[in-house]
């Protein structure tokens, strides 16, 4: 319904669609995701919620990569398909590099260090619709942004499985898949629907594209604030009791 409204080119169904589609969300979202999750509470709430803003940022600018270089750069499909295949290898070796510095490394430390990564990346590509700039930028821009998906995307679920009580981790698993999808759907929805509204407005997609990428890094953005809230109670109750074992 958020969607709908969005791309509906009419005020009145705007208005109505979308704030129906946020109530009933924000209804449905309150009772399928661990208590405090929209508000980004301490540890597993805040994990829940993370990657759903990980994944709207990243796919709001992913899924338009081909259009934005094609449409507005001049390149050929296959050209664009470079960059998207960049940001595929890189995702998988910040995975990679995850995967091998896990046991030194508490998953935060790579899910912060991936925001800020996304950040740079998804700014940075944004950069490309200035004609002044080479369009090649868009392949290490990508890429940046892929490796910081890597960093960050696996240790959300291990947080959440950490965080969760041991009867409750069926039910987090399902809301970080939840968030996950919804984060996809509307950033990629999001993104669309200022694109379709680029393209009634003036007949070209770039001022479509500029916003669309701009909310994406703004999410981004909110997720780096809140970084810090991964970290719950149990976590940090742990912290010196495993100091004082160690000093024993």
């Amino acid at each position: 319904l958020l969607l709908a409204g969005l791309t509906s080119g009419e005020m009145i169904p705007l208005i109505l669609l979308a704030a129906l589609g946020i109530a009933l969300a924000v209804f449905a979202l309150r009772r399928l995701t661990p208590a405090g999750t929209l508000r980004a509470a301490r540890g597993l709430p805040a994990a829940v919620l993370m990657r759903g803003i990980i994944t709207f940022a990243f796919f709001a600018v992913d899924a338009y990569v081909a259009l934005a270089l094609v449409e507005w750069r001049g390149l050929s499909a296959a050209q664009a398909g470079i960059a998207l295949t960049a940001a595929t290898i890189s995702w998988t070796a910040g995975s990679w590099t995850q995967a091998r510095f896990a046991s030194r490394w508490q998953p935060e430390r790579f899910v912060r260090a991936g925001l800020v990564v996304l950040v740079a990346g998804l700014a940075t590509f944004g950069v490309i619709r200035s004609p002044q700039v080479s369009p090649w930028l868009a392949i290490p821009t990508l890429a940046l942004a892929g490796y910081a998906m890597g960093l960050a995307y696996s240790p959300l679920a291990l947080i959440v499985l950490r965080e969760a009580p041991v009867a409750e981790q069926g039910r987090a698993s399902s809301a970080i898949s939840l968030t996950d999808s919804l984060g996809t759907a509307l950033g990629t929805g999001i993104t669309g629907a200022l694109v379709a509204a680029s393209v009634r407005g003036t007949g070209d997609p770039a001022t479509g594209l500029a916003f669309g990428f701009a909310v994406a890094v703004a999410v981004a953005l909110l997720g780096v604030a809140i970084g810090g809230r991964l970290h719950g109670q149990t976590t940090e109750a742990a912290v010196p009791n495993a100091v004082v074992a160690r000093g024993a």
